[in-house]
């Protein structure tokens, strides 16, 4: 019985795949139109390669920055509203960022911002409950997530509430700026 075998891995960004394009170097394949041919090994080590090439990822090497530099700004942009720091919301929110509340009414940024510099609108709380999910697309990536809000509107206050938020950022000239934000109601469910 013949103990020996070859295969073909595709090269990606992920660090398992990079280990294991390491791990064909160190054996002296060549590398061509973005495949990379592994020699004839035995089946036995090729498997004990390729185990450990799977499941050698660092959980401590750090995670994908731009996910991570997106829930960043997702927080600091919480973090700008409920402090009413608006030149720090303004950098955040694109010239033609709209929110749509959970009423369903729509605001520009200038409302949105200029309701919030006025003490219309107060954040006393707005923050994450849940992880804040990222997909990134290109040159856009939503955000989602469930928090907590309390604010006033007015003269009114709206005690503490969950919500679910889903925000698209865009890249531009350089920066993910906030561009459209959507909060939903979480209703309580009965039995």
């Amino acid at each position: 019985m013949n103990l020996e075998s070859s295969f073909v891995v595709r090269e990606s960004a992920s660090r398992s795949d990079m280990t294991v394009s390491r791990i064909a170097h160190a054996f002296g394949s060549t590398v061509r139109h973005s495949c990379m041919t592994i020699p004839k090994l035995p089946l036995y080590l090729l498997s004990a390669l390729l185990f450990v090439a799977c499941a050698s990822s660092d959980p401590a090497a750090p995670p994908n920055s731009d996910a991570d530099s997106i829930r960043a700004l997702e927080t600091e942009r919480l973090r700008a509203l409920v402090e009413a720091d608006i030149p720090v919301a303004d950098r955040l929110h694109a010239d033609d960022f709209h929110l749509v509340n959970p009423s369903g009414r729509t605001f520009t940024k200038e409302q949105y911002l200029g309701g919030i510099a006025s003490g219309e609108l107060d954040y006393l709380v707005f923050e994450p409950e849940s992880e804040i999910q990222v997909r990134i697309l290109g040159e856009s990536a939503v955000v989602r997530y469930r928090s907590i809000t309390e604010i006033n509107v007015g003269e009114q206050y709206f005690p503490p509430e969950r919500f679910w938020h889903t925000d698209t950022y865009e890249h531009r000239d350089g920066r993910w700026q906030a561009v459209w934000s959507q909060a939903t109601t979480i209703m309580e469910q009965h039995p």
